[in-house]
């Protein structure tokens, strides 16, 4: 792991997850990233809950009052991340929002951006007759799963969160993106 403090701090472009901040209070920012012996290791469960309660230790210590994840482009608040994070550790759900950013499209769809560092394939959500928010529940869903499980290869489903639901996945042609859709059982 390798530690780096940088005095200059952009964050135009982030998403806050329960962090209202003003870019004129951040003074340095600490940046935890992988040594080359853990090369590949973001996508390790176990080194990522590593490195996650590395930051909110490191975090703590600098009385941090943000987090920012560079490979969703978000910026959390730092007692929410320390919450999620250490939830997690003690066999929680994996902390997607503060992890993985989502956003809509003009075609509809949400996207997700920071989960293929996680999880090497990035999430489309199309859209359904679900509404944006209901929709976002089965996304964190299955972002849960691709970040704590991996990838997925082959096509198929999942149970949906509702008795008569399924949530339909479909890796893309280069795999890098996996697309998910829902669908009632009873009309496919």
């Amino acid at each position: 792991m390798k530690l780096s403090v940088t005095d200059a701090c952009d964050i135009r472009g982030f998403k806050n997850i329960f962090c209202n901040v003003d870019e004129k209070l951040i003074g340095s920012v600490i940046s935890i990233e992988f040594g080359n012996h853990l090369e590949g290791g973001e996508t390790v469960p176990a080194i990522v809950k590593g490195i996650l309660t590395a930051a909110v230790e490191i975090g703590q210590m600098a009385d941090a009052f943000a987090v920012m994840w560079l490979p969703a482009n978000t910026l959390s608040g730092f007692d929410y991340f320390a919450r999620v994070v250490a939830e997690y550790s003690s066999g929680g759900v994996f902390p997607v929002l503060a992890l993985v950013n989502f956003k809509k499209a003009a075609d509809g769809n949400i996207y997700s951006t920071g989960l293929d560092w996680l999880a090497g394939q990035e999430l489309v959500v199309a859209p359904s007759h679900l509404s944006d928010s209901e929709s976002m529940r089965r996304a964190v869903r299955v972002a849960h799963d691709l970040a704590v499980g991996g990838s997925i290869a082959n096509s198929g489903k999942l149970p949906g969160l509702e008795e008569d639901e399924c949530i339909i996945l479909t890796p893309q042609i280069t795999g890098r993106t996996l697309e998910m859709r829902t669908a009632s059982i009873s009309v496919q």
